[in-house]
């Protein structure tokens, strides 16, 4: 599968990118909205999945899915986000954009899943979407990010000496 992973933290997108080349998958980084849509651009939209962080500088995640949507409707869109609120229904706005939303910090297997059932939706994301937080109150809400860094600069380190 060829994905384009849209992260602007530079070690969680290299962390999650090497976990999907590993899987098998192709992958193309974009460190933020933006320049996954130049992406999107340059490639006419053929990928097969579009894996986005919700908060990023320049175009965050939300107006990426939105924007993607509208251009190319079949393409299926997972978003991740550090931001807790997990509780309520998904917005309104979102059923036809996100095939999922993965809360960060998620384990490799939570991701695959997530990945899998993004793509089975095919932008279909109705299928998967029914226990999803409201995506508008997630954006809103702030976590610290520095124990996850934390975390991940770990697990990053352990995953590149076990796949060596």
């Amino acid at each position: 599968m060829r994905i384009l992973l849209t992260e602007d933290d530079d070690s969680l997108r290299a962390f999650v990118g090497r976990a999907l080349e590993i899987d098998g998958h192709v992958v193309d980084p974009a460190c933020d909205g933006m320049a996954a849509m130049e992406a999107l651009d340059a490639a006419d939209g053929a990928f097969d999945l579009l894996f986005s962080d919700v908060r990023m500088p320049l175009m965050d995640g939300i107006k990426l899915a939105r924007s993607t949507a509208e251009r190319w409707p079949q393409l299926p869109v997972l978003l991740m986000t550090g931001y807790a609120d997990q509780s309520g229904g998904h917005s309104e706005i979102m059923p036809q954009t996100v095939g999922g939303i993965l809360t960060k910090p998620f384990s490799l297997e939570d991701m695959r899943v997530a990945i899998d059932r993004a793509y089975e939706a095919g932008g279909r994301a109705d299928l998967v979407l029914d226990d999803a937080p409201d995506i508008e109150a997630v954006a809103a809400e702030t976590v610290p990010v520095s124990v996850m860094r934390q975390v991940l600069a770990a697990a990053y380190s352990v995953f590149n000496r076990r796949s060596r």
